[in-house]
């Protein structure tokens, strides 16, 4: 019966037994499983598996302040920006909270944010983008979080300190970030 429901919506049998099946529903990939009940008095009991394959959701929690105080930096991936602009997508918001929280939490604190690019198009050009981007950020925090100016310097460096190769789709992702720097009074 499930062989046959799976066939109906177009799907497929993924071993020769049939009990291993496949299908994508609702937009999602499926994989099912029907194990018989070949151990229970009951011959005609089954134990079904499903699984559905989504998107891994990441969310990585960074304490800001233990980065800060061990590293005196800590790179943030959660501030977005369109490609080739800088004006700041409203999914960045967790982030950029976290930023303030740190700042109110840690009121004698001063810090540096930097932002950075991949190597992808001409050099000048990334350099005033990451650049842009830091201001960007430095303006949110004083107009959202109503961080004193005093506190926050901004700069860019654009594709000059990458942490990963820009070869490849996931280097470049790691290198498009923002750090935050804690400056030495």
């Amino acid at each position: 019966n499930y062989y046959n429901a799976i066939l109906k919506i177009k799907g497929k049998a993924l071993a020769d037994r049939k009990t291993t099946l496949f299908a994508s529903i609702n937009g999602k990939d499926v994989y099912i499983q029907v194990h018989t009940a070949a151990n229970s008095s009951d011959s005609r009991s089954y134990r079904i598996e499903v699984v559905e394959v989504e998107q891994m959701q990441q969310d990585i929690i960074i304490n800001l302040e233990e980065a800060l105080d061990s590293d005196g930096k800590v790179a943030l991936y959660g501030i977005l920006f369109d490609t080739d602009k800088s004006t700041i997508k409203p999914e960045s918001e967790k982030a950029l909270q976290q930023i303030i929280d740190y700042l109110n939490t840690n009121p004698k604190v001063n810090i540096i944010i930097v932002g950075h690019t991949d190597m992808t198009g001409e050099f000048s050009h990334n350099m005033k983008l990451s650049k842009d981007r830091a201001e960007e950020i430095k303006d949110y925090l004083i107009k959202t979080g109503k961080i004193d100016s005093s506190r926050l310097e901004s700069n860019g460096v654009g594709p000059l300190c990458p942490v990963s190769t820009n070869e490849k789709d996931d280097g470049k992702t790691l290198n498009r970030r923002v750090e935050i720097v804690k400056k030495l009074k």
